[in-house]
């Protein structure tokens, strides 16, 4: 029997191997549309001091923590990080509102319980806006007892201090102070090309929901950021808001169009400001600290000994002990 040339013996390898990467390229861009996606089915309302307020095409869910003495000491909005919601502050704000401020935790669009749009802007000057107009409106309808502040503090953690950066160059007038918790004021979150490909959009919306919103998924997740293993309360803390329907879809929005102040912007901030950080954060690390004291030379610094990012969860009284010297100190109490 005459032998094969070896020319037609490779092209007939060559052919039966584009045969099969085609068909691998064929099942990877059919195959995460047979995978369903969750729908976003509407606002809840899982605390009993739960309110949502519409600002524009976003439905912001946020928390009030009344003052718990006869006279308003003063204000201040708490903001999450990235992944967080309310939750990140049940340790801190009932704290300050015994102490007689009233608080207002708020998650940002896409989060916790706020609205999930898939068209939902990221930039924070966007997000800036949209609270300016939640506390706008708290402060024309507020019932809340006592003297009524003209200003707020607005504190954010880690992606919530690009947030309250935006916010306090907006409306400088009506700003207090600024408080940075392990602020992420240097990350851009800059879109990549590839996010645009429809099947690549898929598999990542595919691969959040059914693959990374799991709770030992979120365990890991918060072991790094805390730097040791979280109570089961904490992981069903940052799991339940992140599991509401409709999040995968909407998350693609935020690699798309997330985006902080340049830092030209930082340096116009003369407002009085605080950061707290956690000494041992891996994530946003301490030396951050000097970068944004560079731009703003009125910055005072705290550092907590033994923390990681989200000392405000793992070391609240440390944290709870500075914020409420920082808030008397602006205040004038």
């Amino acid at each position: 029997m005459k032998k094969q040339p070896l020319k037609i013996k490779k092209k007939g390898f060559m052919i039966g191997f584009l045969k099969i990467l085609l068909i691998l390229l064929l099942l990877i861009a059919i195959i995460p549309y047979l995978i369903p996606l969750s729908n976003y089915e509407g606002q809840q309302s899982p605390f009993v001091n739960s309110h949502h307020f519409k600002a524009g095409d976003s439905t912001l869910h946020y928390r009030v923590y009344e003052p718990e003495i006869g006279i308003e000491k003063g204000k201040i909005l708490l903001i999450h990080g990235l992944g967080g919601s309310t939750f990140s502050y049940e340790k801190n704000a009932p704290a300050l509102a015994e102490a007689g401020y009233l608080v207002i935790t708020v998650d940002l669009p896409g989060f916790g319980y706020s609205s999930r749009n898939v068209n939902e802007n990221h930039a924070q000057t966007e997000r800036a806006a949209k609270i300016w107009q939640l506390l706008d409106d708290i402060d024309q309808n507020s019932t809340y007892r006592g003297r009524q502040s003209d200003t707020w503090h607005i504190g954010g953690h880690s992606m919530g201090g690009g947030t309250v950066a935006a916010m306090a160059q907006a409306r400088p007038d009506e700003v207090a102070s600024m408080i940075f918790i392990d602020g992420a004021l240097f990350e851009n979150s800059r879109s990549s090309a590839i996010v645009t490909f429809p099947v690549i959009s898929r598999w990542v919306q595919v691969l959040l929901e059914h693959v990374f919103i799991k709770p030992a998924r979120i365990e890991s997740f918060l072991t790094s950021a805390y730097g040791k293993t979280p109570t089961e309360e904490q992981v069903l803390g940052y799991y339940e808001p992140l599991s509401v329907k409709g999040t995968a879809k909407s998350a693609l929005a935020l690699l798309k169009t997330a985006k902080n102040l340049p830092v030209e912007a930082l340096e116009k901030l003369d407002l009085p400001a605080l950061a707290i950080w956690g000494e041992k954060d891996a994530w946003v690390p301490f030396d951050d600290t000097a970068k944004i004291k560079a731009l703003m030379p009125q910055l005072e610094i705290h550092a907590i000994k033994g923390a990681g990012h989200c000392p405000m969860e793992t070391h609240p009284e440390e944290v709870n002990q500075l914020l409420l010297k920082w808030l008397e100190s602006c205040d004038g109490k």
